[in-house]
């Protein structure tokens, strides 16, 4: 912070205006630049802090004026701007926003987002060493501190704000994705998928017609959970990888008994009543860690503005009229049946609000 003014005066700036910042920057600071991707059941919840007002639609052909004023950005500016978002321990303001701002923000955004209304110009920049004067907004990089007039901000300056903020989000997602991609482990591995992966992946594990799904549909024996335990160990740290997905069936009667499969109708892994083999656990393995990192992936693509919400859900599957009993679904190892209750209760809540 300069010392041209002193620090009590300046307040945190409000969650809604770098609060989607400062999450960014957790992550990469959490990471050390190796694993970024949190457990579905946390980001569910986290994400319905952002998702309001979002349609679910697939992002294959989804390009919006705001995601293509994101991708213009070169290398440069990129750089620029995470290196401002690394200046200072928070974003600061040397006075909050109103009310009636806060109000006004919230609408503006709405309309940057969704219907390409950017300001006309740059958030102004202060030259080293120079005093702010009062008149309009301008940000001091070096400590990342915002200054405000004293008066109503207009639309243009809040549009500069929001422009701002959410350059800064997306020049640290761009960073973090690139020390990714350019990585060897099994998160490299993932981030690699396409969006039409990643959509069939979220389809088959959370896109269930049923008000409780997923788990196993028997439980692991003692000796399967030790060696689940160590292949999954080997996948991580060795890059110990199944060759062969997960079979996807639609519903549990599809279920041959025979392998490892995904079940899209409850959202269950399938299992043969014959001990698991090593290829089975890390097919299962696999896809769990598939399925973590791409609900993971939506929801910080949908956060950026690169999806306007989660793909679609699976209502055509046709339910038989008369369906055999499935076996039992039981809590597995990985995702419980309440936390993916507790994942659809949050999805389902936030299709319910828009």
């Amino acid at each position: 912070m300069s010392d041209r003014i002193e620090k009590d005066v300046f307040r945190e700036v409000p969650e809604v205006v770098h609060g989607a910042v400062e999450d960014a920057l957790d992550a990469v600071r959490e990471s050390g630049g190796k694993r970024i991707f949190r457990m579905p059941a946390a980001a569910a919840a986290c994400f319905a802090l952002f998702l309001a007002g979002g349609v679910t639609v697939s992002a294959v052909g989804l390009v919006s004026l705001y995601r293509q004023r994101m991708e213009e950005m070169d290398a440069d500016e990129i750089g620029y701007y995470y290196d401002v978002a690394g200046n200072g321990d928070a974003d600061a303001v040397n006075r909050a926003l109103t009310e009636k701002e806060r109000e006004r923000y919230d609408i503006l955004e709405q309309e940057y987002e969704k219907n390409g209304r950017f300001p006309q110009s740059d958030l102004r920049e202060l030259a080293d060493g120079e005093v702010y004067d009062g008149n309009g907004i301008a940000l001091e990089p070096e400590s990342r501190a915002v200054y405000l007039p004293e008066r109503e901000l207009t639309d243009e300056e809040l549009l500069e704000l929001i422009d701002f903020h959410h350059r800064l989000t997306y020049s640290i997602y761009q960073v973090n994705q690139a020390r990714i991609l350019n990585g060897d482990g099994w998160e490299s591995r993932l981030a690699r998928m396409s969006d039409d992966e990643v959509d069939a992946v979220y389809q088959a594990a959370f896109s269930t017609l049923e008000d409780v799904s997923g788990g196993y549909s028997r439980e692991l024996t003692e000796g399967e959970r030790e060696r689940y335990a160590e292949l999954e160990k080997s996948y991580e740290e060795d890059g110990v990888y199944t060759d062969v997905e997960a079979a996807v069936i639609q519903t549990p009667e599809e279920y041959s008994g025979e392998g490892v499969a995904i079940c899209v109708r409850d959202g269950a892994y399938y299992l043969p009543e014959e001990t698991l083999t090593d290829e089975e656990l890390l097919q299962l393995i696999d896809y769990e860690h598939k399925a973590a990192y791409c609900i993971d992936r939506i929801g910080q693509e949908i956060l950026m503005g690169l999806r306007d919400g989660y793909p679609q859900r699976a209502d055509s599957i046709e339910v038989p009229q008369e369906p055999e009993q499935a076996p039992p679904v039981v809590p597995g190892q990985g995702l419980t049946v309440e936390e993916r209750r507790q994942i659809q209760e949050e999805l389902w809540l936030l299709e319910e609000q828009r």
